[in-house]
């Protein structure tokens, strides 16, 4: 199978629009780098994500360090603004002796 290498880079910007009087809209701001590298059997994902939510300060939440997420009637406050780091090793068995299957290995 040999090495192989892929790099990505995903972009994301959008205006929020508030849905209750007295709030100003706000906007949403990602960026997130990606690499795969694969090595025989093995795989090793990277990313690197930057997010940032800018929002009214009477959103719902303490301040505008917090924005309040969630479904139905359950919110909880996540960060405006965050760094998120990711990897993932990957290990592929392939099953000879069993048509169709093929087995993955995660952490």
């Amino acid at each position: 199978m040999g090495k192989k290498q892929e790099y990505g880079v995903s972009l994301l910007y959008s205006d929020l629009e508030a849905q209750n009087v007295g709030i100003d809209d706000g906007s949403r701001f990602a960026a997130s780098l990606h690499m795969i590298n694969r090595y025989d059997n093995f795989t090793f994902i990277t990313q690197l994500t930057r997010y940032e939510i800018s929002v009214d300060g009477n959103n719902d939440t303490v301040d505008d360090l917090l924005v309040k997420m969630g479904g139905f009637n359950y919110g909880e406050g996540v960060a405006a603004k965050a760094w998120l780091p990711s990897v993932s090793i990957n290990y592929k068995i392939d099953t000879p002796n069993i048509e169709g299957l093929t087995m993955h290995f995660h952490t």
